[in-house]
């Protein structure tokens, strides 16, 4: 018989903790399950803790040469039968009926993706609700918590980590493989998923130990890729925005999820971001801004090169986006010269207004 639920399990250098994350699957109260390791080259006791599994439900395999998170992931992907599948880090741990309890929840509403709140732990397990991601995540929650599931990726990976995707095998099928990102291969994803299907966030329910610890891929210091990368799903949000919301029944006004994108406290720094974004601005061609912002503006500082102000390609972008009765004189760009816009265009948009 096929399992319900294949659970993904990438092993790297996590010797320390990858008993306790194997146990907490093998320990779900769902039974119908199977288990895919693949150990990523690990230079640790990784792969003799995976030898000295006996368990049916197991299927492993190691890497001669490290291939990567999202190579390992994609490799896994390929090898499930289940009608869901589940991801699950090897330095994290599921609650006992996590499996089960979100199962049923997307059989309910007929969801593709779903994921639960979590518990931060740190290195020893240790519950730790003071960690500064743990707080940060809180605030991401508590902001979430009222809008629309169009918000809930927009405004940053509210679901955190890989560990905490359940998914239909179908939808992998329409997205395909996980980009080769380092850091945002999880959040690149979840927006191709808020693009074709339904959300379900269980709130409230921490079904998900996630571990924060010195050797976490998201501790590195390169900073450069982190902006590079968060650059890149700026581009993936904007370009998809009409599809999640239509994906998730959002009749709200097109600037409405923009503010979601602004909120995110990842982004780039804007010449990066303005940089990228140019290519797909211009095929606009003319852009307005609209005459009354949704978001809070903040005064104006033009760069110190007196080129344009953080915000405006975004701004552009948006007011090409509205319907007419929403625009007034504005920025042009290509050919024409540009000029400034009498209202709101000498002003910054950085957040929200509620």
């Amino acid at each position: 018989m096929s399992p319900v639920v294949s659970v993904l399990l990438p092993s790297y250098n996590h010797a320390r903790y990858l008993r306790a994350a194997i146990d907490s699957v093998l320990a779900q109260s769902l039974d119908a399950l199977e288990l895919i390791i693949i150990d990523d080259a690990s230079a640790d006791e990784s792969w003799s803790i995976i030898e000295a599994i006996d368990d049916p439900r197991v299927k492993a395999s190691r890497h001669d040469t490290n291939a990567g998170a999202h190579a390992t992931l994609n490799e896994a992907l390929a090898q499930a039968g289940g009608e869901f599948v589940a991801i699950l880090n090897s330095d994290d741990i599921y609650s006992p009926g996590r499996l089960q309890r979100i199962v049923d929840e997307m059989r309910a509403h007929d969801a593709g993706f779903a994921f639960s709140d979590l518990r931060f732990i740190d290195d020893a397990g240790t519950p730790c609700p003071d960690h500064e991601r743990a707080r940060d995540y809180r605030d991401a929650c508590a902001w979430c918590a009222p809008r629309p599931a169009t918000d809930w990726f927009l405004s940053g990976n509210l679901a955190v980590t890989t560990s905490n995707f359940v998914f239909r095998r179908s939808l992998a099928g329409e997205i395909g493989e996980f980009r080769p990102l380092r850091y945002t291969h999880d959040w690149a994803w979840a927006l191709e998923a808020a693009a074709r299907t339904p959300l379900v966030w269980l709130r409230g329910e921490a079904l998900l130990d996630y571990r924060v610890h010195p050797s976490n891929t998201l501790s590195e210091g390169d900073r450069w890729r982190h902006i590079h990368e968060n650059a890149f799903i700026q581009i993936v949000a904007i370009a998809r925005i009409d599809r999640i919301m239509q994906a998730q029944g959002d009749q709200r006004p097109i600037d409405d999820p923009i503010c979601a994108l602004l909120k995110n406290p990842s982004g780039p720094p804007a010449v990066t971001l303005a940089l990228l974004l140019a290519p797909y601005l211009r095929k606009f061609g003319r852009f307005t801004v609209p005459t009354k912002p949704r978001c809070k503006p903040t005064p104006f500082r033009p760069m110190a090169d007196g080129g344009p102000s953080n915000s405006r390609p975004v701004q552009r972008w948006i007011a090409a986006r509205s319907p007419a009765s929403a625009r007034s004189p504005g920025w042009r760009i290509g050919r024409t010269p540009r000029r400034r816009c009498s209202s709101s265009a000498g002003r910054q948009w950085s957040a929200c207004a509620s």
